[in-house]
């Protein structure tokens, strides 16, 4: 429908237009539910989507970034006043290269800080810890080995410290294809889904979980 946004019973009997045709996607709701936050397509450019917040019946619509990575859903933090995102400044999609780095920004005041860039090549997949001190996320590197072999990408897990801004690794060296990360709402868990690509005539997908 064009990237309009809907709220709809599980019954599915009372579906409510809540935005125009703003082409967004992944709308996704805050902690105590009025508000809700989606990406959006904003030009021609593949990789550019806008990060937009608006009152949950459709009013006070705002823009609070661009140069979006569609790697995850917006991400509020537990407290709703700051969104965690993965940032595509100055990354070319088509050949990999440039920097994709973890964002949060404060809905209040708009004010966005760059976590990762100055450390990590590709972060991705950023989560809160249920305090919201602490975000875990996942860095790739992306190897080419040639047309007959393929890619590989491997994956590796890192906790980020909002106090101090400190980022260590978890589970070092135990998780190579890791690619998405999630966090436990009420505990210190870790669920990581992990993906790795076989190579030869056969290749296949292999796609494994693990508790942290």
């Amino acid at each position: 429908r064009k990237g309009a946004v809907y709220t709809i019973g599980p019954d599915t009997q009372d579906e409510r237009l809540i935005s125009d045709e703003l082409h967004a996607v992944w709308p996704t709701w805050n902690p105590d539910k009025t508000k809700i936050a989606f990406f959006s397509s904003i030009d021609t450019r593949v990789a550019n989507y806008a990060l937009f917040v608006m009152d949950a019946d459709g009013s006070n619509l705002t823009q609070l970034s661009q140069e979006i990575g569609l790697e995850g859903w917006p991400r509020w933090s537990p407290d709703g006043s700051k969104i965690v995102f993965t940032s595509l400044t100055d990354f070319e999609l088509g050949k990999q290269e440039g920097v994709a780095s973890i964002h949060v920004v404060d809905i209040a005041t708009k004010a966005e800080t760059d976590y990762t860039s100055a450390s990590y090549h590709f972060a991705v997949s950023p989560t809160w810890s249920p305090d919201g001190t602490r975000i875990a996320f996942i860095t790739r590197k992306i190897y080419d080995r040639g047309a007959a072999v393929g890619r590989r990408v491997e994956g590796a897990l890192h906790l980020l410290d909002l106090r101090t801004g400190a980022i260590s690794d978890l589970a070092k060296h135990e998780l190579p294809f890791a690619e998405y990360v999630t966090w436990s709402p009420t505990a210190e868990l870790l669920l990581v889904y992990s993906s790795e690509v076989t190579s030869g005539w056969n290749e296949s997908m292999i796609t494994t979980l693990a508790m942290i």
